[in-house]
């Protein structure tokens, strides 16, 4: 797996989740320590939503395949 391929997305993730995270959240100056643990825990959430995703296109890809051979 080439990482740098998913630059442009992880920089687009980024940016749009610093703007709802700026916008939706008060009192961001006072919670500064504890940034760093929030948003590590949102990005595990997305890292497992992805691999869902991902397991779930691999599942139904050898699907098809094995009813296409069994044809």
């Amino acid at each position: 797996m080439n990482k740098s391929d998913y630059d442009e997305i992880i920089s687009i993730l980024s940016k749009k989740l610093a703007k709802e995270i700026v916008k939706n959240e008060k009192e961001l100056d006072k919670r500064a320590l504890l940034l760093d643990a929030d948003i590590a825990e949102i990005t595990r959430k997305i890292g497992v939503e992805t691999i869902q995703e991902v397991y779930e296109s691999m599942i139904e890809k050898h699907v098809v395949l094995k009813k296409k051979k069994d044809l």
